[in-house]
């Protein structure tokens, strides 16, 4: 749709969501009472009827309320309580898709990392029931939250969700007169990560591996 511009003063709730979401995007939406509070609500230049939503869910979030969009489509705004029994769409995070509006579960993918490191990384950061599910099987995390929270948390997926081998190479190397351990400890000793008196052992490890069984 067209842009949008938005200028509300300490403006009812109820009036908020009548004018972004019946008058202005023309979506059909229901309203559960009690719908108490007022909204600011201002935007220097027009926005994308997406935008005007997504700042909706955010006054409507600060004010203890939340916004869900049905499998058909409409809107239902209220009390977290008072929308639980409406039947929400689940979502699906998709690389440079943006989420749909609405809060609700979201289903996470991970493509390197386990579903169990990344839902150890996120808990210390999600409220305690948004971590729905972790898929080992299938390896993805089932989230639920608000699209912003969302948001939030799929960048923090992003940092993590990497492949560490990308432009590194592998080789394998068969060892003839050396034990694998040696040439670990050799190494570790070359990179700076074993202390200098593992390496010291390195070459008495081989002497006594080949010295003669009655030296």
């Amino acid at each position: 749709g067209s842009p949008i511009s938005l200028n509300f003063e300490e403006a009812p709730i109820a009036e908020v969501v009548r004018t972004i979401l019946g008058d202005l995007l023309r979506v059909n939406y229901v309203l559960y009472p009690p719908i108490n509070g007022a909204v600011t609500l201002s935007t220097r230049a027009p926005v994308s009827p997406d935008q005007a939503v997504f700042l909706l869910e955010g006054a409507l979030f600060a004010n203890g309320m939340t916004l869900v969009r049905d499998a058909r489509d409409s809107y239902h705004v209220g009390r977290p309580e008072a929308l639980k029994g409406i039947s929400v769409g689940v979502r699906r995070a998709v690389n440079g898709t943006p989420l749909p509006p609405g809060s609700g579960a979201i289903i996470v993918p991970l493509q390197y990392i386990d579903a169990s490191e990344m839902a150890a990384i996120l808990r210390p950061m999600l409220p305690p029931d948004s971590l729905i599910r972790v898929d080992t099987v299938r390896n993805l995390l089932i989230l639920a939250g608000t699209r912003a929270q969302a948001e939030g948390w799929l960048e923090l997926v992003s940092t993590f969700d990497v492949n560490l081998l990308k432009g590194m190479s592998v080789g394998v190397f068969p060892l003839k007169y050396a034990s694998v351990q040696e040439i670990e400890t050799a190494l570790q000793l070359m990179s700076g990560s074993a202390a200098a008196v593992a390496g010291a052992n390195v070459p008495a490890a081989a002497a006594s591996r080949n010295a003669p069984a009655n030296a």
